[in-house]
């Protein structure tokens, strides 16, 4: 989801051969199969809570995951809003729909993240890793926030400014 998202970043190198269109149908064709991700692995869990009878969105790590979750979904909606935002021009400026959309995209990513580093605290990673291990995957997510955000925030401050001219 990180790769979708530095899709439209100047600075991605790999992405710059693209044409707008083209980098738009990656940007989407990466979220939906992250998102399938995301929701298979939240059922997993779900479904293996149930059956041993455990607590289910008691500690934050979960919480997060399940606040990311439903800004996810949120975010997937208003992002077809924004894909046809062209078409609906009519009846919402484009601007509004593609700031939505990056709005709640970038909240959603940040926490999904955030649940993340949490998670390589969680007993089975504990007990299948090392603390150095841990640690350097923790410092390795929270650098992929930092530089996945970045051209978004960017975009939205732009954005921002165009509004308020």
């Amino acid at each position: 989801m990180a790769e979708a998202i530095l899709l439209f970043y100047s600075g991605n190198t790999w992405s710059q051969v693209m044409l707008h269109p083209q980098r738009r149908t990656v940007h989407w064709i990466l979220q939906v199969v992250g998102s399938l991700c995301v929701i298979v692995g939240i059922a997993l869990e779900y479904y293996w809570r149930d059956i041993n009878n455990k607590l289910h969105f008691h500690d934050t790590h979960s919480i997060l995951g399940l606040v990311a979750l439903i800004l996810m979904l949120l975010s997937m909606t208003n992002g077809v809003g924004a894909l046809f935002s062209v078409e609906l021009r009519r009846k919402i400026k484009p601007v509004y729909m593609k700031l939505g959309h990056q709005f709640v995209g970038l909240c959603c990513f940040v926490i999904g993240m955030a649940a993340l580093v949490l998670g390589f605290d969680k007993k089975i990673f504990r007990n299948n890793s090392t603390p150095e291990m841990r640690t350097t995957l923790q410092v390795f997510t929270v650098l992929v926030i930092l530089t996945s955000s970045l051209g978004v925030i960017r975009t939205i401050l732009s954005q921002l400014k165009t509004m308020f001219r």
